[in-house]
């Protein structure tokens, strides 16, 4: 039973759409506009860009708060990733906006992330960490000597 209701409560808490709410601030409906979804690329392009991140790290938030709703429910992996699957899926079929969601993008990256934190796989965080840098270092020197040309 416990499994349930935290597959509920992941689907309620992945339908929260600050993305729409922060368009109705605005007077805009962010389905309708843009690329047409309730997500944080959309809110940046409508709404702004303060807005925007805020919808993006609200959005990652959503995936690993499921996680851990589900880590307190159930030790079986199966059904912690079915509860991360239930906050994808509200976040990409919010009941209150008709089913008409973003594309769970962020939703997903914050699951992985609740489950890697889940799993203390900080081993894997960190070199996901030092990979980023080692390309944002290439990139960055790439960059410069287009410049020095």
């Amino acid at each position: 039973m416990d499994i349930i209701l935290a597959i509920i409560l992941s689907y309620l808490i992945g339908s929260i759409s600050p993305s729409w709410f922060f368009g109705k601030l605005k007077g805009i409906d962010v389905r309708e506009k843009g690329v047409k979804n309730v997500g944080a690329y959309n809110t940046i392009k409508l709404v702004g860009i303060i807005p925007g991140v805020i919808t993006g790290i609200f959005d990652i938030a959503k995936g690993v708060l499921a996680i851990f709703i589900a880590t307190n429910s159930t030790t079986s992996l199966f059904l912690v990733y079915l509860v991360g699957l239930a906050a994808i899926v509200g976040h990409n079929f919010p009941f209150h906006l008709r089913f008409k969601g973003g594309y769970g993008v962020a939703v997903a990256i914050g699951t992985i992330i609740g489950a890697l934190i889940w799993n203390l796989s900080w081993i894997l965080i960190i070199l996901l960490f030092i990979t980023e840098i080692f390309f944002f270092v290439l990139r960055y020197r790439k960059n410069i000597r287009k410049r020095k040309k």
